[in-house]
């Protein structure tokens, strides 16, 4: 009974055989499960009622089958065949994995379906070779995020919402340690509200969102550009940058990573700061490093910013001396020039009034 195994799983018990065998030093396996239709007693929760553990079975996710045969064989685990299908999802293919972290690399042609979602991968992926596209879909966000929600460890998704689409189209020629990459996301629709959020908390809408990576995973050109509101709130972004990993011995959870953000362009509207756009950009490029050493240190290079009213327009400059974070302490120095008093007002009208100012 898959229900108890995890609580996310359906009751509803499974058959089949699963044959290994072994020649030298290599095991051969072959496993096919077959999914009952009769659904079994889901078991219940500590102070849950029978009716309470049965209606969360009802929105468990249903095993329907799996096969899977292949060999393992110095360290190389292959899956010629395998298949699994719930009741509304589907992944299938074959694949290759060597999972020594000394030579962590191997293959694979998978592909999954889902309510409002698929996604594809295809090539071979080593320490120094390798090449592949991946692909991704989300058609309808909502359908997908709910069969998300049901998958065993989705806990963190619990109470979240979403709607509208995205793409994701990705390729890679040469080995993990540092390929040439080519990707792109595009959103041009799509809302997401957080888990936890409060009751009457408007969503996050993104809005014509595109992105885009070219170039050597060690040196990379980065773009993006999109529109971000929430209720009355609106970000309007633009920004290029180059660089990219500077440890390509790492994996790339514990890497070092180094850019240089050449532009930085945005428009801010939000009805704290008035009425119209505030405009942001950046005069010079700004070197920003990332490492997660002792708990994560970051470091970006001076740099300055400008300010741009709404009309009556008027502008200040922001500069800043070097940033560095460690150990959960920031440090930094900075100036304001050219800030307008009119800006005070604006911000602080009521406030500047309530004080007799």
């Amino acid at each position: 009974n898959p229900a108890r195994l995890h609580t996310q799983m359906a009751a509803f018990p499974l058959d089949g055989t699963a044959k290994v065998s072994g020649e030298g030093a290599a095991i051969d396996f072959d496993v096919a499960l077959q999914g009952r239709d009769q659904r079994a007693a889901a078991p219940a929760r500590k102070g849950e009622s029978a009716g309470e553990a049965l209606a969360r079975d009802l929105r468990a996710l249903r095993l329907r089958d799996a096969t899977a045969t292949g060999r393992w064989l110095d360290g190389l685990l292959t899956l010629n065949t395998l298949r699994v299908r719930t009741d509304d999802a589907q992944l299938a293919g074959n694949a290759r994995l060597r999972p020594a972290a000394d030579a962590l690399g191997g293959s694979a042609d998978l592909t999954l379906t889902a309510p409002g979602a698929t996604a594809s991968v295809q090539g071979e992926l080593q320490p120094s070779t390798g090449a592949g596209t991946l692909h991704a879909h989300i058609a309808d966000a909502a359908r997908a995020l709910a069969w998300a929600q049901k998958l065993p460890g989705a806990d963190a998704l619990a109470g979240a919402s979403a709607r509208g689409s995205a793409t994701l189209d990705g390729s890679w020629r040469g080995g993990w340690r540092d390929p040439t990459i080519q990707a792109k996301l595009a959103a041009p629709s799509l809302d997401w509200l957080a888990p936890g959020s409060a009751a009457g908390t408007p969503p996050l809408q993104v809005r014509g969102l595109d992105a885009t990576a070219n170039g050597r995973l060690a040196q990379a050109e980065l773009a993006a550009s999109g529109r971000v509101t929430q209720g009355e709130r609106q970000l309007d972004l633009r920004l290029a940058a180059s660089g990219g990993r500077t440890t390509p011995h790492a994996p790339l959870a514990a890497s070092a990573w180094k850019f240089n953000l050449g532009q930085l362009k945005a428009g801010v509207r939000d009805p704290a700061l008035g009425a119209g756009t505030w405009q942001l950009a950046s005069r010079v490029s700004v070197p920003l490093q990332w490492s997660p050493a002792q708990g994560g240190q970051f470091e970006a290079g001076a740099g300055e910013l400008t300010i741009t009213s709404p009309a009556p327009t008027s502008q200040a400059l922001v500069a800043w001396g070097p940033v560095r974070w460690r150990g959960g302490e920031l440090t930094t120095t900075g100036r304001l020039t050219g800030l307008p008093l009119q800006w005070v007002e604006r911000v602080a009208g009521s406030q500047l009034q309530d004080a007799g100012l």
